[in-house]
């Protein structure tokens, strides 16, 4: 009986499991959305489902090729969910990320509501690289470089901004920045700008400022 317990609960951990791996994964490549406890088991629930579908051959191959009720199966078991789980949590995140399924359904002239549930996750979420104006709430103005050493918080009631490089008026750089940390209750409003400062002479960033 203890044995047969050991095998469900066993069992079931390996059903639920890759649920909360996709999902970790999908959301590693796009901005997370809000959604309660419930809602969050159900899509992890969907999501192992799917893997079941996927990789139902390979468990099959698993629990009828090889002997039953031996540490080797459930090792064999336990790898397939992990491996096969990332693996199809990485591919479903870089579909979302790439928007294809969105692309095909807008050119077949199919209107869809985009997943990104904010500008500012649309735009951070791409992990680009820019010249960027934070006028703040009071109206004093921060100029930076946001690059892969920034960070622009996903939080949807926090976002905070972190700028690895800051300039002083007329993008002066200051040898002694290492980046300003901006409240995201204090920010008025950002300005982008690539390849040109402000005042108009083309500029080349260098990797490593000093």
């Amino acid at each position: 009986m203890m044995y047969d317990s050991i095998d469900t609960a066993f069992y079931t951990a390996l059903f639920l499991l890759p649920g909360y791996v996709i999902i970790s994964i999908v959301n590693a490549f796009n901005p997370q959305s809000r959604f309660n406890e419930s809602k969050y088991f159900l899509k992890c629930l969907l999501y192992s489902f799917v893997n079941l579908g996927v990789w139902g051959w390979v468990y099959s191959v698993v629990l009828n090729k090889t002997v039953p009720e031996t540490s080797l199966q459930w090792l064999l078991l336990a790898f397939v969910t992990l491996v096969g789980s990332a693996l199809l949590g990485f591919f479903i995140g870089l579909i979302k990320q790439k928007m294809h399924l969105s692309r095909l359904l807008n050119h077949l002239r199919i209107l869809t509501i985009h997943p990104t549930q904010s500008a500012w996750d649309y735009l951070f979420s791409k992990q680009e690289s820019y010249y960027v104006i934070v006028t703040m709430k009071d109206d004093k103005i921060v100029r930076g470089w946001f690059s892969d050493k920034s960070f622009a918080s996903s939080d949807p009631d926090n976002h905070d901004l972190y700028i690895e490089q800051c300039y002083g008026d007329g993008w002066s750089e200051d040898p002694q920045s290492r980046g300003i940390y901006i409240p995201g209750d204090q920010i008025k409003y950002i300005e982008f700008k690539e390849g040109e400062m402000e005042d108009g002479e083309k500029s080349e960033r260098k990797e490593n400022p000093k």
